[in-house]
């Protein structure tokens, strides 16, 4: 084998000629590749969770036109309270919002 893939790949050369400058690195080249595929396999699960949650929420705002959102919030805060991953960026959400009830002006009731 040549010696450059020695160089970058000096595992290859455990079997024929096992010493200390073939061993050790060898083997934290084995367990860097072990933690990039670990690491991997957690990004690909948090992006299909994330997703997931997104996909979540379009189907939950589908439902609702933006003229009638305001008249369904409870039914809403409901739907997106129960998602766990959610339900803490919606509870920081709706502690900021300034809720205002308008009651029908009735003019004979205040005379």
């Amino acid at each position: 084998m040549s010696t450059w893939i020695n160089t970058l790949l000096p595992f290859y050369g455990i079997f024929e000629n096992p010493s200390f400058s073939t061993v050790f690195p060898s083997i934290w080249i084995g367990i860097i590749i072990l933690l990039a595929v670990v690491a991997g396999i957690k990004f690909w699960e948090s992006k299909r969770n994330c997703q997931k949650n997104i996909q979540y929420l379009i189907e939950v705002f589908r439902k609702y036109q933006p003229e009638t959102l305001t008249d369904n919030f409870e039914t809403l805060n409901e739907q997106l309270s129960q998602n766990a991953f959610i339900k803490h960026f919606w509870s920081e959400f709706t502690e900021t919002l300034i809720r205002i009830t308008i009651f029908p002006l009735n003019v004979e009731e205040q005379r």
